[in-house]
């Protein structure tokens, strides 16, 4: 049937990017999901900058660019999965579904796809040619399990980002706990991907692509300073508020190496990297008389186990005293008397 073709198409197209081992912010442990979201907000901010071809699609161009560096959002995801069947499947549409928890849209989101001929009211279509895709949340939505109870039953559910393709949408919304655990309730908007479109326009969108990331590659591996700068400078920013300092005082290096000081206790060893890579003091002292202490001080106070690795790499002075007389040998000591009676 139509129906299985289109299923088996899909995970055709699924296999082949599980091959490729894209990177994703729900994959792996906490420290590898913060890093990969690092990185596609900076790729996503770097690709946008690039000049594409004014004839090709630049979102779709710069979102397959980034799954071609390994990481991608399920934008990126669905964008790569639609070039790819569009491109050996010339008889269905494939259709971007985005949805979102009306209440906090901006970060409660997911794109998956429907392959066959969507059903939608027109307020709810965007990106229609090459215009730009605007999402009205507050005029157009329907909800979630209304709009796919509507799809004609021959369709195809995929999604790329969760790795799951299914002919029956309850089946999919059961896979996905995704959209419960952040009220994710309402379709906003429907871009459909036509069967028709020219296979060789397809073709020039996915040179474009492998050109983008090459660059951007190559970038990284030569120049590595102007990217690095970009990846730093956002996720610095993301540091200094976590740390609960102010992000606009990050050209200070007194600032920096407090952030340093305060994420050796309850940060992570990603946080401490981002710091290091500033060029800080890490043995830099607490400017407080009465406390004095280093950042390996306060990561043995606190038995952050992944920072004092970390610190010790990085070859950070023990035996700096602080106001009490104490150093961190000392306080080594202690943490691994404590891990013993544990």
């Amino acid at each position: 049937s139509a129906s299985l073709n289109r299923l088996d198409r899909c995970n055709q197209i699924l296999a082949l990017m599980r091959a490729e081992h894209i990177a994703t912010s729900e994959k792996g442990t906490e420290e590898e999901k913060k890093y990969t979201t690092r990185m596609i907000n900076v790729y996503r901010d770097y690709i946008r900058k690039l000049d594409v071809p004014p004839d090709l699609p630049k979102g779709l161009t710069s979102c397959v660019a980034i799954t071609l560096l390994k990481v991608g959002g399920c934008l990126e995801h669905m964008q790569r999965f639609a070039l790819e069947f569009l491109s050996g499947d010339q008889e269905d549409d494939v259709n971007l579904i985005f949805t979102s928890n009306l209440n906090n849209p901006e970060y409660d989101n997911h794109c998956f796809g429907i392959v066959g001929r969507v059903k939608a009211k027109e307020g709810l279509i965007v990106g229609k040619g090459n215009g730009p895709a605007t999402i009205a949340y507050e005029k157009f939505y329907i909800p979630l399990e209304q709009f796919l109870a509507e799809q004609p039953k021959e369709n195809v559910v995929v999604d790329p980002f969760f790795d799951c393709v299914s002919e029956s949408d309850e089946k999919y919304l059961s896979q996905v706990s995704f959209f419960k655990e952040r009220h994710i309730t309402h379709v906003v908007a429907v871009r459909t991907y036509s069967h028709s479109i020219s296979l060789q326009l397809l073709q020039r969108i996915k040179e474009a692509a492998v050109a983008i990331a090459e660059y951007t590659k190559k970038l990284e591996s030569k120049a590595p300073a102007k990217l690095e700068y970009l990846k730093t400078s956002a996720a610095l920013i993301k540091v200094l508020e976590k740390s609960g300092l102010d992000p606009e005082k990050k050209d200070s290096q007194e600032v920096r190496q407090q952030a340093f000081r305060r994420m050796a206790g309850w940060g992570t060893p990603i946080d401490l990297h981002v710091l290091f890579q500033t060029g800080i003091d890490i043995n830099a002292q607490d400017i407080n008389p009465k406390k004095k202490n280093t950042a390996l001080h306060i990561a043995y106070a606190e038995k952050n186990q992944d920072n004092i690795k970390f610190l010790l790499s990085k070859k950070c002075r023990t035996d700096i005293t602080n106001a009490q007389g104490i150093t961190a040998d000392q306080l080594k000591i202690k943490f691994e008397e404590d891990l013993q009676n544990a």
